[in-house]
């Protein structure tokens, strides 16, 4: 009879095996994708004859591409997480936790639409009333302001309509999120709205009061915190329980 060995945790080690595998088949594809992206990139942007260009294809190429790799690896393996069951259980410990079923992908991806009309309506709001009547800078740091606090409620929403089932699970939706909010902002303002690089990056400047990079910082920490939040409450709420029947 052919026994599965399993962990401590119970988990199968074919599980614990395939999900390294898996892992690994990730960041071996990204690694792929990013040095053709480099490469491409590098064959667009070298001029005749540049004097440097082999220095930087065989030396800062090769690490641009390999930290590149492990940059994306942390979202990716944060949508696997989400997207396969299979990978979830062999880090879970083979089972859901006490906070409920995993959260479905696309509700995650439709919480992230929502979070983006709000950010639009937020952006319209500031462009069509006090945007007019203050400097830009302070008009975006308002609007910054606004957004963490609207987003919040959002997120907030969304964790007590669709609890995440583990810590690993909250953190994993606020990657995922956090991953498409950077992706929409410079694919669609650069393709489809027409800004350079510089002006999308400059955005990203604190030093220069572009306090941007809060609104990303909390949409990736958000759905943890309010995790943790929830289960110290539980807990808390459970610890009361217990205590007044004792007394009773």
């Amino acid at each position: 009879m052919d026994v599965q060995t399993r962990t401590d945790t119970g988990i199968p080690q074919c599980e614990i095996e395939w999900a390294r595998r898996a892992e690994r088949g990730l960041f071996h594809a990204l690694l792929l994708a990013t040095a053709l992206g480099w490469g491409l990139y590098a064959y667009l942007t070298a001029k005749p004859l540049y004097p440097l260009l082999l220095l930087r294809t065989l030396i800062v190429g090769p690490c641009m591409v390999v930290v590149s790799a492990f940059l994306l690896s942390i979202p990716a393996q944060a949508l696997l997480y989400l997207a396969s069951e299979r990978y979830r259980r062999a880090h879970d410990g083979g089972g859901e936790s006490a906070s409920g079923k995993p959260t479905g992908l696309w509700k995650i991806i439709a919480a992230w639409l929502v979070m983006l009309l709000v950010s639009v309506i937020n952006g319209s709001i500031r462009d069509f009333s006090y945007g007019k009547h203050m400097d830009e800078l302070a008009a975006h740091q308002l609007s910054t302001a606004c957004s963490v606090l609207l987003l919040g409620l959002v997120m907030r929403a969304f964790a007590r309509l669709c609890p995440a089932a583990s810590a690993r699970e909250a953190a994993s939706i606020g990657l995922l999120w956090l991953m498409l909010t950077v992706a929409f902002e410079f694919l669609f303002f650069h393709y489809a709205g027409g800004h350079s690089w510089t002006e999308l990056l400059a955005n990203y400047n604190v030093f220069k009061g572009r306090i941007w990079p809060v609104v990303l910082v909390w949409t990736g920490i958000a759905p943890y915190v309010f995790f943790r939040a929830d289960r110290a409450r539980s807990v808390s709420t459970r610890q009361q329980s217990g205590h007044a029947l004792r007394q009773s």
